[in-house]
């Protein structure tokens, strides 16, 4: 494969994709002056989690550790998401995908993708004249 189908060393964005166990849950909305992910990926840290931007798509694939005492223990409920994840996310145009930026803060992903500044249009400005 070539170099840019890799999310990152040995990661192939593809399979990472179709071999995904769970999608954690996303809020992707919009600001005046960007285009905002939030992801929760509770427990995990910054080698556990890589962000691509390539051409409209943002890719988030990562790993999540299950519980050491996992399989020592006699679950009654099982929700929380471990092993391979990755979400897909469609971008709009007018991004600036070259100044995007990633945080990971108390397992909240938070992904800033600025807006390029739009050239508002001429407008005539009537002139009055006052004697």
């Amino acid at each position: 494969m070539e170099d840019e189908e890799y999310v990152s060393p040995g990661y192939p964005r593809k399979q990472m994709i179709k071999t995904a166990i769970w999608r954690p849950a996303a809020d992707v909305f919009e600001t005046i002056e960007a285009y905002v992910i939030k992801m929760d990926l509770p427990g995990l840290s910054h080698g556990e989690v890589v962000v691509e931007a390539q051409g409209n798509e943002l890719v988030i694939v990562g790993h999540s550790a299950p519980d050491p005492e996992r399989e020592l223990a006699k679950y009654h409920l099982l929700e929380r998401g471990h092993g391979q994840f990755a979400r897909k996310i469609i971008l709009p145009d007018g991004l600036n995908i070259d100044q995007a930026r990633a945080n990971l803060v108390k397992g909240v992903l938070t992904v800033v993708l600025p807006k390029k500044e739009q050239e508002l249009p001429a407008l005539r400005i009537e002139l009055h004249v006052i004697d």
